[in-house]
Parts: structure tokens; C-alpha cells; sequence
């Protein structure tokens, strides 16, 4: 008995051993690199959709905006500056030909590059200021135009001619049209002489005008009917005679001398009256007050004339 459990133990004797098995096959199916694939095509498909949408809702000058925002600011040359540390390198063009190509748009990517704001774009205050000051002329505009309507009503021996006047509000300034019409004429026909009412209403002009510091324009006009007389004086030289004639009468009612910017004679080159040359209100006077912020922005048809007040009745 006893020996037959020695014998036992003897077989049992040894190392024992341990096996340990590597499903290897079966982990790829839990790991997470695809998870990281697909975010990746994920994103690309976003970024693709993304592109597609804008090449679809923007115009083809959105769409440079957008490449030049893109675009490389800064020239990029193989021949540097040195300098002390890693930034301190300038751009060094190769030769004097090289730096004669640096034009404008280079030096505004640098400036930009630099920090500095586009030379092409507006500052938005100063947008602003002049937007301001561009309403405030146009009221003292109107405030002038309505002063002169005013002046003419309150008097009884003016009162009439208001009929003789048209306001408008060009790019230039307001022009003050004073016109010839039936039974009150402003000049005796052929002559530059003004009759007493136009110089009536050429000092009421220039009495409110007077106040203001606005440049002036005073141009001469006619209708289309030759002039009638001896030698080569024609409607040239009236037209330019009698915005002469208005001229003194304007000085002598107040306005400073050096306000006057052009006296213009236009004969019949620019109608009141288009469909009839020959109209009686072509012959006119045009006295305009030039703007001191500038010409106006359009906007629609903002280059055309605005007939603001008073339309010669």
C-alpha cells in the first residue's frame, strides 16, 4: 500500500505547467483605430459638403475674396536678411530691377503682415463722418432753398417770380436756376443787361447765400435760336456775358470775390427744356453752391439731378 502511493507521488512529480491562449484574431474587432478612420472621413466628407455649399451661395467675387484671404501675405523670396533671432529676417528683394516689381499690393501685404490696416479699406468712422456731413449740407441746402422762396413771397413786388425759379440738388451742389418765361423775362432778348427783377432776386440770392462759405459756380444759358446781330458775337458770347453780369450783381450783394470758382458761358448745349430747345426757359441763369464734403455718393440714380423744390410754374 505504501509503496503504491510513493509510486503515485513519483509520477505526479515535475514542473507544472501553464498554457495560456492569444485569441489574437478576434481583438481587432474590439480595438478603436477604425473609430479614429471614420472621424477622419467624417470630417473630410464635412469639409467637402461645406466647399460645395459655398461654391453654390457665393458670387464669383465673394469667391475671390475668399482665395485672397487664403492667399499668402507676405512675399516669399529665396534670398533673406539676416538678423538676431529666429523673426528678425527681412525680405530682401535680388536686385534693383526686383525692387522696382514691389508694387503697391506687395507693400499692403506687408503692412498687413505687419499688423497694419488695408490701404483699400475704408476707415468705418471716418465712413461715418463724412455720411454725417453729407446730411447736414443737404439740410442747409434745403434750409437755403426755402429762406429764398420765403424772402420772394414775404415781398409784393417779388412774389411773382418765385414762378421763375428751379432748385436742384446735383452731385456738384444746389443749383439755383433763374429762368426766362412768358411776360418775365430776366434779360431783354439779346442783351446781357439783368432787367431790375432779376437783380431784385439776385440780391435776395445773395444776401442768404452770403452766410454760407461754399464755392459758387454761375453759368449762362440760352435756347436754340441764333443770335441776331452784327459781327461774330453769337449766343456763346451772351450766354457768358450775362453769367458775368450775375456774378457783379452776387458780389455787390455780399459774397466774397474769392467764392467764385468758374464763370461759364454754355450758349445752348445744355437745355432746361430737352424736348424743346427753343423754349424760353432754356435762357437762363444756373448759380450753383458747391458742396464742401464732396461729391455725393449714388445711390440708385443718385448721378441724376433731384429736383427738390419749386418747379418753375
Amino acid at each position: 500500500m505504501s509503496s503504491r502511493s510513493e509510486a503515485t507521488e513519483g509520477r505526479h512529480a515535475g514542473p507544472i505547467i501553464v498554457r495560456k491562449r492569444v485569441h489574437g484574431a478576434h481583438e481587432g474587432h474590439h480595438g478603436g483605430a477604425w473609430k479614429v478612420a471614420y472621424a477622419d472621413f467624417v470630417t473630410a466628407m464635412m469639409a467637402f459638403f461645406l466647399l460645395m455649399w459655398l461654391l453654390g451661395a457665393t458670387t464669383e467675387d465673394q469667391r475671390k475674396g475668399i482665395a485672397d484671404y487664403f492667399a499668402s501675405r507676405v512675399p516669399i523670396s529665396p534670398e533673406s536678411a539676416g538678423g538676431d533671432g529666429v523673426l528678425e529676417g527681412g525680405f530682401v528683394p535680388r536686385n534693383a530691377e526686383a525692387q522696382f516689381r514691389l508694387g503697391d499690393r506687395d507693400r499692403d501685404e506687408i503692412a498687413l503682415a505687419a499688423g497694419a490696416p488695408r490701404s483699400d479699406q475704408a476707415d468705418p468712422a471716418a465712413h461715418r463722418d463724412v455720411r454725417r456731413d453729407e446730411r447736414v449740407e443737404r439740410q442747409r441746402f434745403e434750409t437755403i432753398q426755402s429762406e429764398i422762396l420765403r424772402r420772394l413771397e414775404a415781398s409784393a413786388a417779388l412774389r411773382g417770380l418765385a414762378g421763375n425759379l428751379l432748385f436742384e440738388i446735383t452731385p456738384e451742389g444746389l443749383r439755383i436756376h433763374i429762368f426766362d418765361r412768358s411776360g418775365a423775362d430776366m434779360f431783354p432778348l439779346g442783351s446781357a443787361a439783368p432787367r431790375p427783377r432779376t437783380t431784385a432776386i439776385l440780391e435776395v440770392i445773395a444776401d442768404i447765400i452770403g452766410a454760407v462759405r461754399n464755392g459758387i459756380v454761375v453759368t449762362g444759358h440760352t435756347d436754340s435760336r441764333p443770335f441776331v446781330g452784327a459781327g461774330p458775337y453769337g449766343n456763346w458770347d451772351l450766354s457768358a456775358d450775362r453769367a458775368n453780369a450775375a456774378r457783379r450783381v452776387l458780389a455787390g450783394g455780399g459774397v466774397a470775390p474769392e467764392r467764385f470758382r468758374r464763370i461759364e458761358g454754355r450758349a445752348a448745349l445744355e437745355p432746361l427744356i430737352k424736348r424743346d430747345p427753343s423754349d424760353p426757359r432754356n435762357r437762363r441763369i444756373a448759380i450753383t453752391l458747391l458742396r464742401t464734403t464732396g461729391p455725393a455718393r449714388p445711390e440708385g440714380e443718385g448721378n441724376r439731378p433731384h429736383t427738390s423744390l419749386n418747379s418753375g410754374r
